[in-house]
């Protein structure tokens, strides 16, 4: 509800407390680290300081939701309900204790995961039933018909008038809102599948989104960026948590488990980049031929600057064999050791490194604290052992500190509303490199920030153009649509290993050509009709006319038959990687429709049961539904996946079932889809149930919303309202184009603007 979506947390925190409070937190966690190292380095955590109109339901002209919900059926009169509500969860509930006790086991097994708890915790699809979210309820006789009538979805009709009043009455009488002494209401968090334009009307606003650490993806990307070493350094790292469908790590707290993987993992790196310094360093420390004034050792200006650093202007007499390089208008002093190590100037070459290298790793400038504390640990080691070995623990403290491995973010020091605070220009200019690259920013991006020029839509939009341009962004890009469509990787040794990726590779390389070479809508997911396919997917989808194109990398685009394998949907690599029907059911439900389906109950059996060996498989699900503790989940979920039914496990198309004893039979691929605005209804087959979907506004604003999930690492909260809202208009002013779905993130409060705690 908007009145509360709009709530205001009562106090407010200063920025130098948060800030404050961060470090403490951070330094706190990491101390064990840096003891570990044998270092002392400050690793604090301070850094450089159109018209709209929203999507409707086109039934209620209400702002569109995923769901038509019980709580939102239209009451007979408005009149005396409150009055009506109240009096008649007194007077009207006559049942025994023990019936009472009975309907509550009832409402548990058969509402309870779709509708939550008396509280309104725990709602999947239908709403609340409590009194500030059901409007049903506030008529005892709407909200008896509608039982009757509806509910429950598994078996509609099959509760009647007397079974229907004694869960109205259960209702009124035990969930929160109905009388003075029910219990109290949980707080609503759903900002709405596509937000809702006034929200806007009240100022900024964003969700609180936590601290999150570098994902496996990130940390190698950037390690690759930093070092030019493309290896996994994360495949002994603890597994990415998810934020719905997407790799995030939002915990704070690290095991000791997990600062020892990367305190190991630090190590690693710095050898090895020790070693390899000559891919990366912007000046030369130590090795290759020394540098002598007066002898024929320098050719250049850029070879001195590698030796002497910045101070070097020139190489005199280069072609000669008295070359000398020069620092102003005298030789540049340098100590040579046996080792043939260019010493002198050293701490200028660390203190490049500290301003290019280690920058781009903490995505920021460095304060001078920071410096001087990394300075230190240089100075030390390298006076201990030798200037390799002083580099190397230096990057340890670095690749081992929060600043490398937190997204660290405290805003700008003014609130623009309670408790949310303007993201800091390179904190922007981070989040926008590790949306569209998951890597850092690069000196274009930190210049930018520098500059105070990612302040404005233009500006941003324009940066974020640039980024999308750049070929990093397909990883991206392949990364988004794997992850949303539960694409499984192949497993190593495994007999399915070369067509699962064989059929990642088609979805993925599809994708890829609609957004950067079609500039698709998002419809064209769900009709798309050519692919890229091996010998094994060709020989998988029966393709025997030639490519259309050329082949790269084994893989060559193909014409399909629309009617077979047209849609992302009707791919060998979603089908063999969401289970039929339920898995399948279960991403259309959660990642196309954006609903909810809560887990499985304790001890439920995952496999359908029917102990009837010849049964059909729509016999088998019916009788599985019938069970009260799956039925009302699974209704929601099998007919979307029955959609699918002419695909076997791996994809390949069939047109008959096998019993257990060897029965066949006729494919039947009928099913409805439930619980949306606007594509309720009986469809046939998976390219009906694909064209349904593509053209839904639900659909739609699911697909913006995973967008921006996956831009912020966060679900969308009441906060989010106005985002949500914006983004949505703006996709559909670019008719849903992927490209612009992608972009219009980074206009929003929430990509923008950060809130420093919970509500």
């Amino acid at each position: 509800m908007m009145t509360q979506m709009i709530k205001r947390p009562m106090t407010r925190q200063q920025p130098y407390v948060r800030q404050a409070q961060g470090c403490r937190l951070l330094n706190k966690l990491w101390t064990a680290a840096l003891v570990t190292l044998s270092i002392a380095v400050l690793v604090g955590c301070s850094g450089t300081e159109d018209d709209k109109v929203a999507p409707t339901d086109p039934v209620s002209n209400n702002p569109m939701s995923s769901v038509a919900p019980l709580s939102s059926v239209p009451t007979a009169s408005s009149q005396g309900q409150a009055s009506s509500r109240s009096s008649h969860s007194q007077s009207n509930t006559t049942s025994s204790r023990a019936s009472q006790d009975a309907i509550a086991s009832r409402y548990a097994a058969e509402c309870g995961n779709c509708h939550g708890n008396e509280k309104g915790e725990n709602v999947a699809v239908g709403g609340a039933l409590t009194a500030s979210q059901c409007e049903t309820c506030s008529n005892y006789d709407t909200l008896v018909s509608a039982i009757e009538v509806r509910m429950p979805l598994a078996a509609p009709t099959s509760c009647g008038n007397d079974c229907a009043k004694e869960f109205a009455d259960y209702i009124l009488a035990n969930f929160a809102g109905y009388h003075d002494d029910g219990p109290d209401e949980v707080e609503f968090n759903d900002p709405g599948l596509a937000g809702d334009m006034k929200a806007c009307e009240i100022g900024v606003d964003a969700s609180y989104g936590g601290i999150k650490r570098l994902t496996s993806v990130e940390y190698n990307h950037l390690i690759n960026t930093l070092f030019s070493d493309s290896r996994d350094f994360s495949e002994n790292f603890s597994d990415d948590t998810k934020i719905g469908s997407f790799s995030f790590n939002t915990q704070f707290a690290v095991s000791e488990q997990q600062v020892q993987q990367y305190l190991d993992t630090a190590k690693k790196i710095a050898a090895t980049a020790v070693e390899n310094r000559d891919r990366w360093m912007p000046c030369r420390l130590e090795g290759g031929p020394s540098i002598v004034p007066g002898t024929d050792q320098c050719n250049s200006t850029r070879q001195c600057r590698e030796v002497f650093g910045a101070g070097a202007t020139d190489c005199k007499n280069s072609s000669a064999n008295d070359s000398v390089c020069m620092c102003g208008n005298k030789p540049c002093a340098q100590p040579v050791s046996s080792g043939g190590t260019a010493s002198a100037d050293t701490p200028s070459c660390i203190a490049n490194v500290l301003n290019t290298v280690v920058k781009k790793a903490y995505r920021r400038p460095l304060s001078n604290q920071e410096k001087d504390g990394l300075m230190a640990v240089y100075t030390r080691a390298s006076n201990d052992a030798s200037p390799a070995e002083g580099l190397q623990i230096m990057l340890q403290a670095v690749l081992s500190s929060p600043n490398f491995i937190y997204h660290i973010e405290v805003g700008e020091p003014r609130e623009v509303s309670p408790g949310v605070y303007p993201l800091t220009q390179y904190e922007l200019a981070s989040r926008l490199a590790f949306y569209f690259w998951r890597d850092a920013p690069d000196d274009a991006l930190l210049a930018a920030a520098a500059e105070g020029k990612l302040k404005t839509n233009a500006q941003i939009k324009a940066q974020a153009q640039r980024l999308f341009e750049d070929p990093r962004s397909k990883v991206v890009i392949s990364q988004f649509h794997r992850e949303w469509m539960h694409l499984q990787a192949p497993v190593a040794g495994d007999d399915k290993e070369s067509l699962v990726r064989a059929s990642n590779e088609d979805t993925l390389r599809t994708v890829q050509s609609l957004v950067y070479e079609d500039n698709a809508s998002f419809d064209q997911l769900f009709t798309v009709s050519y692919g890229f396919l091996n010998d094994e997917t060709k020989a998988l989808y029966e393709v025997t006319g030639n490519a259309s194109g050329p082949e790269q990398e084994g893989y060559a685009r193909y014409e399909l038959d629309a009617s077979r394998r047209g849609g992302l949907l009707a791919r060998a690599g979603f089908l063999n990687s969401n289970t039929p029907p339920s898995g399948r059911g279960i991403f259309i439900r959660e990642g196309v429709l954006c609903g909810h389906v809560p887990p499985p109950p304790a001890n439920v059996p995952t496999e359908i049961e029917n102990d009837d060996p010849d049964a059909s498989p729509r016999e088998k699900w019916l009788s599985h539904i019938s069970d009260t503790s799956c039925g009302g989940c699974h209704v929601l979920l099998d007919p979307l996946g029955f959609a699918f039914d002419h695909y076997d496990r791996d994809g390949k198309w069939r047109d008959v079932l096998v019993s257990i004893s060897g029965k066949e039979f006729d494919i039947d691929d009928h099913g409805e889809v439930v619980a949306t605005s606007d594509i309720n209804g009986f469809f046939t087959g998976g390219q009906e149930l694909q064209m349904l979907l593509g053209s839904s506004i639900d659909s739609r604003a699911c697909y913006t919303q995973q967008w921006m999930r996956f831009a912020t690492g966060r679900m969308a909260g009441n906060e989010d309202s106005c985002s949500l809202a914006v983004a949505n208009q703006a996709a559909a002013r670019s008719n849903y184009s992927i490209r612009e779905t992608m972009l219009s993130v980074v206009l929003t409060d929430a990509f923008r603007y950060l809130r420093t705690e919970k509500k």
